[in-house]
C-alpha cells in the first residue's frame, strides 16, 4: 500500500525532472552550440565521402592506364555484359519468344488428338518450354548500376566534347575532376563557416560573454 501512495509522488518527481533537463537544454546558446556540432558533424560526414570518392578516382586512374587488357577492360567489360543482358532481356527474348509462338504448331507437337482434348492450362505448360529462357537480371544489375555511378566520368566527358574509343584517358582529365572535387569541398566548408558565425544565438551569446552578463536560461525566474 505504501508503494502504491509513493507512486504519485514519483510522477512528480519524473514531471519535475523532465522539465529541468528541458531548462537545461533548451537555451539560445545551447542550441547554438548544439547547431554547431551538428553541422560540425555533417562537415565531418562530407568530408570522409569526398576523401573515398578522391580516393576511388586514383584507382579508376591506376586500373585505367594500366598496361594489361584484363585490368585497363574490366570496367568496359563489365558494362557491356550488362549492356547485352539488358539488350536480350529487353529486346531479344520478347520478340524471340513471339516469333516462336506464331511458328509453333500445337497439333503436330500434342498431336491432333490430344490437342483436341488439352486445356488452355496444358496448352501454355507446353508453350512455355519454347519460350527463351529468362536471365536473372538482379545478379548483374547492381554491378552495372555501382560501375556506372563509379565511373561517371564518361557522362563529364560526353558533355565536354571529350570522349574517346581507347582505354587510355588523360591524366589532365582526371585531375581537372579532382580540382572541381576540392573546389567544391572548400566551397562547402565556407558555406558551412558563414552558417555558423552568422548564426543570431551564437553571437548573442559570445557578446554576452564578453560584456560578463552572461547568465544560463534555468538561473533567470
Amino acid at each position: 500500500m505504501g508503494i502504491l501512495q509513493s507512486v504519485p509522488v514519483i510522477g512528480d518527481l519524473i514531471e519535475k525532472l523532465s522539465n529541468g533537463i528541458d531548462e537545461l537544454v533548451t537555451s539560445d546558446e545551447e542550441i547554438g552550440q548544439i547547431d554547431i556540432e551538428k553541422q560540425r558533424i555533417a562537415l565531418q560526414t562530407l568530408t570522409a565521402e569526398l576523401k573515398e570518392q578522391h580516393m576511388q578516382l586514383q584507382i579508376n586512374m591506376a586500373q585505367a592506364n594500366h598496361p594489361s587488357i584484363f585490368v585497363a577492360g574490366a570496367r568496359p567489360a563489365i558494362i557491356w555484359i550488362g549492356a547485352l543482358g539488358l539488350a536480350y532481356e529487353a529486346l531479344l527474348r520478347p520478340l524471340g519468344t513471339w516469333l516462336i509462338m506464331l511458328s509453333l504448331d500445337m497439333s503436330e507437337i500434342l498431336g491432333e488428338a490430344a490437342f483436341q482434348e488439352a486445356t488452355s492450362e496444358q496448352i501454355q505448360t507446353v508453350a512455355q518450354f519454347y519460350q527463351l529462357p529468362s536471365m536473372n537480371t538482379e545478379l548483374f544489375m547492381p554491378i552495372i548500376l555501382g560501375v556506372l555511378g563509379i565511373g561517371g566520368f564518361r557522362t563529364w566527358e560526353k558533355i565536354n566534347g571529350k570522349a574517346r574509343n581507347n582505354m587510355q584517358p588523360e591524366s589532365a582529365e582526371f585531375e581537372a575532376m579532382t580540382k572541381i572535387m576540392l573546389e567544391k569541398h572548400k566551397y562547402q566548408q565556407q558555406k558551412v563557416k558563414e552558417q555558423l558565425t552568422g548564426n543570431p544565438s551564437v553571437d548573442a551569446f559570445n557578446q554576452a560573454r564578453q560584456k560578463g552578463d552572461y547568465r544560463p536560461k534555468y538561473t533567470l525566474e
